[in-house]
């Protein structure tokens, strides 16, 4: 009796551990994300933007989690020298490229060196200390750098700022002007692009030679243009859209995550670090006036935009430049703070020369934006606010491409508003933004033409600092330098929202705010179980983020149900023998 007890209780314990096993992705599906841009191009090599058209088809040579861990992707591991001025990757040995072309250690070499630090708008401050690049062979790449570079493996963790690209399509070229690539863009990803259909949507179907075997799971990608945000939330609550990524209206956070089927968070950014910043045009005649952009920052309540435009507080008041985020290089008491004070704006105003007129009036002043449905509370309040202190601040959307090129190449703009991304490590990134040799480089470089030789300086000065202690007070005394010259006013540290709906398992953890980087292990409830030819490799290493009895396989149910009978039977005939 003891022993039939005893396989009661393991056959029961094997039922229980089969049915809270991790489900078996299902394949098939197609997974639709809504966009509000017109794609400028689907070349992540040229931009550091984050249009989602720009990521499935590429890959990075690491990935790394929300949590900033690193993991392998097209480099299976790396070690570094002691000295830490070689890096030694080894690469995956059967990818392939859409087109079937081998990849190989030469790619990498040609997309760091050949377009990267030429044209990528972060690749001069990301990778400029790359002074050469070995091919020992077709799957090693050893970086040499001319300084320890610590951020390096987190710097090449995204197809953000590191794509890796083919050399065999774009050498020879200049890649800017490579529109035939640009368009029809070729990768090792998981995903190829099949097509675009201007003003409506991008498609990318799986790649069927795809190296990691078995996946991916879903059928194709469609990113839906949809400039309204209204019509994207609608779209997502009918089903229609299964994600919407940073540029989720923070209004409409609270009704999606009170909808059923949908999961709404402000996680999936902390690498981005982004802070919003008020761009000053330092050429124009009145904001050159360091008096005028004082009064700006005395009169705008950053205080009042965090608790009304941002949900009670979600992205919090910005100190400085730097997120709260970047912990070893933030200062919670930075200063100076320019506290709202509006009888100080007057008085700068005034000492700055430019009196209220007969109407009240001071001066009018327009305020470029892009992505509307998430500055318009901020836009509002800032406007308020300047009229309280005779300030006539028109504001203007402008779509992607125009408001770039007038923010940040031509800088033909008197205020801009837009986040900027400081992650992962704010002594490099910063440099993009408001180093001299960034004016006019490119999307999201130096828009304000601001020039402070001593500022640069110190920004240099903690990239190659070994001494953690060193590298946070030049951070500080840099950060202090910029709040001192306002070129930026800094007002709030972003936690960018996103939202997906929950059919969806295995949705990325990554923190650049971007969920459909790394798509390859993701897969729908509504998929198709896999047949028993179906290879299972990668499905043996794939987690969950979904209930545990969610896409169950028929076939373990089965085996359990099977299981209960047998021991039924054999308890059954155990007592009659026993009578």
């Amino acid at each position: 009796m003891l022993a039939l007890l005893l396989l009661l209780f393991s056959s029961f314990s094997f039922i229980r551990t089969t049915l809270s096993a991790a489900p078996t992705p299902r394949y098939g599906g197609t997974f639709v994300l809504a966009s509000p841009y017109e794609p400028i191009d689907f070349n992540p090599g040229l931009r550091s933007n984050l249009n989602f058209e720009m990521y499935p088809p590429f890959e990075s040579l690491l990935r790394s989690t929300s949590s900033l861990e690193l993991k392998p992707y097209l480099a299976t591991s790396y070690s570094v020298s002691a000295d830490g001025l070689t890096y030694t990757f080894k690469l995956v040995q059967n990818a392939t490229w859409h087109d079937g072309v081998k990849f190989t250690s030469a790619d990498v070499k040609f997309t760091f060196l050949s377009v990267l630090i030429p044209y990528h708008p972060l690749g001069q401050s990301f990778f400029g200390v790359i002074t050469a690049i070995d091919t020992p062979d077709d799957y090693t790449a050893v970086f040499h750098l001319s300084q320890p570079w610590a951020a390096l493996p987190l710097l090449i963790s995204n197809t953000w700022s590191a794509p890796i690209l083919p050399q065999h399509l774009l050498q020879g070229t200049n890649p800017r002007n490579n529109t035939q690539f640009n368009f029809h863009p070729v990768g090792t990803g998981a995903f190829m692009f099949k097509e675009y259909v201007k003003g409506d949507h991008s498609t990318f179907v799986k790649y069927p030679n795809y190296w990691q075997k078995g996946k991916p799971y879903i059928d194709q990608i469609v990113v839906k243009i949809m400039p309204d945000a209204e019509s994207e939330v609608s779209a997502m609550e009918a089903g229609e859209v299964d994600y919407i990524g940073y540029q989720l209206p923070i209004a409409d956070v609270k009704t999606l995550q009170a909808t059923q089927g949908i999961n709404a968070t402000f996680k999936g950014s902390n690498g981005l670090q982004a802070t919003t910043l008020l761009y000053f045009n330092l050429d124009h005649p009145k904001l050159k006036n360091p008096l005028v952009r004082q009064a700006f920052a005395y009169a705008i309540n950053r205080t009042q935009i965090s608790q009304v435009a941002r949900l009670g507080g979600t992205s919090p008041p910005a100190v400085g430049p730097v997120s709260y985020k970047s912990a070893w290089a933030y200062d919670p008491n930075l200063q100076p703070a320019y506290p709202t004070n509006i009888d100080k704006a007057n008085q700068l105003l005034d000492q700055a020369g430019y009196p209220k007129q007969s109407n009240g009036t001071r001066f009018t002043i327009t305020l470029n934006l892009v992505l509307p449905a998430f500055y318009s509370g901020d836009e509002q309040i800032v406007v308020d606010n300047m009229a309280k202190v005779g300030v006539h601040v028109v504001t203007t959307v402008l779509d992607l491409a125009t408001a770039n090129d007038r923010m940040f190449v031509s800088r033909t703009f008197e205020l801009g508003m837009r986040a900027i991304f400081a992650g992962p490590d704010p002594s490099i990134t910063m440099c993009v933004t408001f180093c001299a040799n960034q004016i006019g480089a490119g999307s999201y470089t130096n828009g304000m033409g601001y020039n402070n030789s001593k500022a640069d300086a110190l920004l240099k000065q903690a990239q190659s600092e070994q001494d953690q202690t060193k590298r946070r007070a030049e951070m500080l005394q840099w950060q202090s330098t910029i709040m001192t010259d306002l070129p930026v006013y800094p007002i709030t540290d972003e936690n960018n929202p996103l939202a997906y709906r929950t059919i969806w398992h295995n949705m990325p953890s990554n923190p650049w705010a971007v969920g459909i980087m790394n798509m390859q292990d993701v897969w729908s409830d509504q998929g198709t179980l896999p047949s028993t030819t179906t290879t299972t490799t990668a499905v043996a290493t794939t987690t969950t983020s979904a209930s545990a009895t969610a896409g169950i396989d028929p076939t373990i149910l089965a085996v359990a149900a099977i299981v209960i009978i047998v021991i039924v039977a054999g308890a059954a005939l155990a007592l009659r023998r026993r009578k």
